[in-house]
C-alpha cells in the first residue's frame, strides 16, 4: 500500500457516533471530490488520522465517553494541524465556544456546522474558502524566541535587521487605498524572521521598546515621504505606554514629519488596550502634547481588554480599532457580530473612525462595511509587503 500523499488536499476523516449522519456527511463530500473514512470515537479517530494523514476533519462534540473538547485537544499535539469542521447540536454558542477552544489549542482553521444541517449547509463548510487556513507565523519564529537575549535584540537594532513590512488600509465605501500599517519584521543574519509577538516583550522588559520604536518610526516615515510624496497616505505606528514615559517618541516624530514634510494628521499612533493607558497621569499628558501636535490616536484591539471604557473616555482617541479575533469570526458568531455592532455605534457617538482589522473575505468586508466601519486590513485586500511593493502594490491601486 503507497504512503498517503501528505500534501493531498482531498482526504477528509468524519468522527461521528451517528452512522447516519456520518454516512450523509461522506456522499456530500465525496461529490466535492474528497477521499473519506469515517470513524466512531476519540481513540479510532487518533488510529485513523496517524495512519492516513487526513488534511480535514469532521468532529462532532457530542460523543459517548471521550468528546469532541477532547478530540481537538488530542489532534492539537500532532506536527500538523488539520483543518477541523466542528458539528454539534449543542447551539452556536457553546459550537463558537468549542471553536475558540480549538484556537487556544493552536488549530488555526475552523469551521462550525450546527445540527441539523441541511446538504447546502455541509457543502459550504466543506468549501476550501471556508477552511482556509489562518495564515501562521514561521515555524522559526517560535524557536527563536527561547533564544532570544537583550543583546542580540540591541544589535538587530543597531545593524538595521528590523525592518517595517507595511498593510495597506482601505476605505470600506469606496474601497480606494487610504494608507497602511507598520509592522516589524526581525530578518535575522541566519535566515529566520522572527516576529513582533517574540521580541515586543523582550525589548519592553530590557528598555529598548524606545530606540525601537524611534527606529521604526524613523524609517517607515521617510518610507511615506518618498513612497507618496503627492497622495495623501495615511500610516499607522504601533507604540506602547513606555515609548511616551520620557516625551522623547513626541519631540522624535515631530522631527521626522517636519523634516520630510509629513503632515501630522496623516500619522496614527497605535496604542493596544489594555495595556493600563489610563494608570499614570504624566502618561496622559504626554498623550494629550501628542494630539496637540496634530498626530491621530488609536485605540488597538478594542474589545480585548477589560479597561476599554475608562480609557476611550479618558485619553484623546480618534480611532477605534476592532480585534481581528471579532472581525474574522462575524460571518458565523453572533457574538461577533453584536460586539463588532456596538464598537461601531459607541465609536460614532464619540466621533471616531473605526478600522476593521483580520477581514479574510469578500463576505467579511461586505459585513463590517454594511454596519458603518470606515475603514479595513486583512490578508484579502493585502497581505503585509515590503516597502517598494507596497508602494507599487498602491499607485496600481490608485491608477485604477
Amino acid at each position: 500500500m503507497n504512503e498517503p500523499d501528505e500534501h493531498d488536499p482531498h482526504r477528509l476523516l468524519i468522527c461521528d457516533d451517528d452512522p447516519q449522519i456520518g454516512r450523509f456527511i461522506a456522499r456530500v463530500a465525496q461529490d466535492l471530490g474528497y477521499q473519506v473514512r469515517i470513524v466512531a470515537g476519540v481513540e479510532a479517530l487518533e488510529i485513523e488520522f496517524d495512519a492516513w494523514q487526513p488534511v480535514c476533519v469532521v468532529l462532532d462534540l457530542m460523543m459517548p465517553g471521550l468528546d469532541g473538547i477532547e478530540a481537538l485537544k488530542r489532534l492539537s499535539t500532532r506536527k500538523t494541524k488539520p483543518r477541523i469542521v466542528l458539528s454539534s447540536g449543542v447551539g452556536e454558542r457553546i459550537l463558537d465556544s468549542a471553536r475558540n477552544t480549538a484556537l487556544a489549542y493552536g488549530i488555526p482553521s475552523i469551521a462550525v456546522l450546527p445540527k441539523p444541517f441541511t446538504l447546502e449547509d455541509v457543502r459550504h463548510a466543506l468549501a476550501p474558502d471556508t477552511l482556509r487556513k489562518t495564515p501562521d507565523s514561521p515555524t522559526s519564529v517560535h524557536e527563536a524566541a527561547s533564544e532570544l537575549r537583550a543583546d542580540d535584540l540591541k544589535a538587530a537594532i543597531d545593524n538595521h535587521w528590523i525592518q517595517p513590512v507595511y498593510q495597506p488600509k482601505i476605505d470600506c465605501r469606496t474601497q480606494a487605498v487610504v494608507g497602511f500599517e507598520a509592522l516589524a519584521r526581525w530578518r535575522s543574519p541566519d535566515g529566520r524572521t522572527i516576529m513582533p509577538v517574540d521580541f515586543i516583550p523582550l525589548a519592553m522588559s530590557s528598555g529598548l521598546i524606545g530606540p525601537l520604536t524611534e527606529a521604526m518610526a524613523q524609517t517607515s516615515l521617510r518610507w511615506l515621504s518618498e513612497s507618496f510624496p503627492n497622495a495623501p497616505m495615511s500610516l499607522a505606528l504601533n507604540t506602547t505606554v513606555q515609548s511616551y514615559a520620557t516625551g522623547t517618541l513626541r519631540e522624535q516624530l515631530a522631527a521626522y514629519c517636519e523634516r520630510w514634510s509629513i503632515p501630522q494628521g496623516r500619522v496614527v499612533l497605535e496604542l493596544t488596550e489594555g495595556e493600563g493607558l489610563t494608570g499614570a497621569p504624566e502618561i496622559i499628558s504626554e498623550l494629550t502634547r501628542v494630539r496637540m501636535l496634530g498626530f491621530q490616536l488609536s485605540i488597538d484591539d478594542f474589545g480585548t481588554g477589560y479597561s476599554s471604557m475608562l480609557e476611550l473616555a479618558r485619553l484623546p482617541f480618534t480611532e477605534l480599532k476592532i480585534d481581528q479575533a471579532f472581525v474574522r469570526n462575524i460571518t458565523t458568531s453572533k457574538e461577533s457580530q453584536a460586539i463588532v455592532k456596538l464598537s461601531v455605534e459607541l465609536a460614532g457617538k464619540l466621533g471616531l473612525s473605526v478600522v476593521a482589522e483580520g477581514v479574510e473575505n469578500a463576505p467579511i468586508l461586505d459585513y463590517v462595511s454594511g454596519v458603518g466601519c470606515h475603514y479595513a486590513q486583512g490578508y484579502y485586500i493585502a497581505r503585509p509587503m515590503e516597502g517598494p511593493q507596497a508602494a507599487s502594490w498602491a499607485w496600481e491601486r490608485l491608477r485604477r
